[in-house]
């Protein structure tokens, strides 16, 4: 199968292009990691474009990624001539997207693929493409509570590759957590809240403008640098980042076994935009005390986090469980079969 890939998230995009490519499709991206400026988080997939004649045609379109900066794939136009090349387009979030390009490629098969970025909005604008046959697959059952849900042809979570994510020995007595512009998207992303929280420790925030906290903010780091952060330190604090269900990097934390404290139910759901949405995740995946904890409130997180710097015991029980737990839901087998199964038996 011939598949487009339209995506938004350098990450994501990554590891589905390999997983699709690993169940023997072709997959021709239009993404983050198709172009020069798409390598900061992942390597590059430039190379796995395979189709000489495809990459002909692209390049024939005179689309230059790079001028249009990240999100270019919202504005792009293509023509039926391109879209013809493939058997389905996949096309991650991005609404403008398929309503720029919805009479050139309706003829296909197109599947809308949320993120955890999707609000009442997003469903009313995709409605009229869902009832002429575009498809969905949801990445978490918490968006079935979306006001004007217009319903999904599948479930398929995020995933990550259990070899790749392990090893868990927390020698550092640091909490730690990994956030994009997290002081900027206080709002969504509760950057006051950790930083209230975790005062009392020794800590580390990791991410994109994460160094603007002060010492104790490390800045981005090399794939392989935040993979071994998290098998060193000994907790995660997960605060989340409105309205996603979840996130690649609580993936990452749960299945490396570093022990997780997360905000509770009340913060994750905070009303935003008027609207109140009870899309937060995480209380549902955690086995609070046995896989991880969740608090809304701040003393409370704070003894969870003493107790697992105290205890090697505990901290050791919560990894172990966590990890299991992790990999039953977000192992990449789990998702190698939902994927192969909607291609084959559901398209």
């Amino acid at each position: 199968m011939k598949i487009l890939y339209v995506s938004m998230h350098e990450v994501l995009e990554y590891e589905e292009i390999l997983l699709l490519k690993e169940l023997g499709h072709e997959v021709f991206s239009l993404g983050f990691s198709s172009t020069e400026a798409g390598r900061a988080y992942r390597p590059n997939l430039f190379n796995h474009q395979n189709d000489s004649n495809i990459t002909k045609k692209w390049e024939e379109l005179q689309i230059n990624p790079a001028s249009y900066g990240p999100g270019f794939y919202h504005y792009v136009k293509l023509t039926k001539d391109f879209v013809d090349n493939f058997d389905v387009i996949i096309v991650m979030h991005s609404s403008t997207f398929i309503e720029t390009n919805w009479d050139v490629m309706k003829h296909k098969t197109v599947i809308w693929r949320t993120i955890g970025q999707s609000l009442e909005t997003s469903e009313n604008i995709m409605a009229p493409y869902r009832a002429q046959g575009m498809k969905i697959i949801r990445y978490s059952p918490k968006e079935r509570e979306i006001p004007g849900f217009i319903g999904e042809d599948g479930l398929i979570r995020f995933y990550k590759d259990e070899n790749q994510y392990g090893n868990w020995n927390g020698q550092k007595s640091q909490v730690i957590t990994f956030s994009r512009i997290m002081m900027y998207a206080d709002r969504y992303r509760h950057y006051t809240f950790f930083e209230e929280t975790t005062r009392p420790f020794q800590r580390a925030l990791f991410g994109l403008d994460s160094e603007k906290v002060g010492s104790w903010g490390k800045g981005m780091v090399p794939f392989e640098q935040l993979k071994q952060e998290l098998c060193d330190n000994r907790v995660y604090f997960y605060t989340g980042t409105w309205p996603a269900s979840y996130t690649l990097n609580f993936i990452e934390a749960w299945m490396t076994g570093i022990p997780i404290v997360a905000i509770g139910p009340s913060l994750g759901n905070l009303k935003h935009h008027g609207s109140n949405y009870n899309l937060y995740e995480i209380p549902s995946l955690i086995e609070h005390g046995k896989t991880g904890f969740f608090s809304d409130n701040p003393l409370e997180l704070q003894d969870y986090i003493r107790n697992l710097f105290q205890s090697t015991a505990l901290s050791q029980q919560i990894s172990s469980e966590a990890r299991k737990k992790a990999i039953s839901i977000f192992g990449k087998n789990v998702a190698l079969r939902a994927w192969n199964d909607f291609l084959n038996n559901e398209l």
